[in-house]
């Protein structure tokens, strides 16, 4: 079975205008223009995959494997999508999603 995943165009690997960001950088355009551009570091995606308490320490039952996280990171781009969007998302997530592990985290 082939799944089919439809591309977010404000992601780099789909490219985008980057005429904005040549327009600040030659004064063109005050630096206000600029749109937001997230860089996904591994510390941002330890945080946004839950991986453990704080970056580099894992929870004792994470189920993903932690040898291989450095190839999971790779795959990671920036992202001009609305960013906001994203923030609304985590705040919920953490209000509203109830651990069920029974562990204190």
């Amino acid at each position: 079975m082939v799944a089919d995943l439809a591309e977010q165009s404000g992601r780099a690997r789909s490219g985008f205008n980057a005429t904005i960001y040549n327009d600040v950088k030659e004064g063109f355009q005050p630096l206000s223009a600029q749109p937001p551009v997230l860089i996904a570091t591994a510390q941002f995606a330890w945080s946004v995959f839950r991986f453990g308490p704080s970056f580099g320490l894992a929870w004792p039952d994470e189920q993903f494997p932690m040898n291989k996280v450095d190839q999971l990171y790779h795959m990671f781009m920036q992202d001009k999508n609305n960013l906001q969007v994203a923030d609304v998302i985590i705040r919920w997530i953490d209000e509203h999603v109830e651990d069920s592990s029974g562990l204190d985290h």
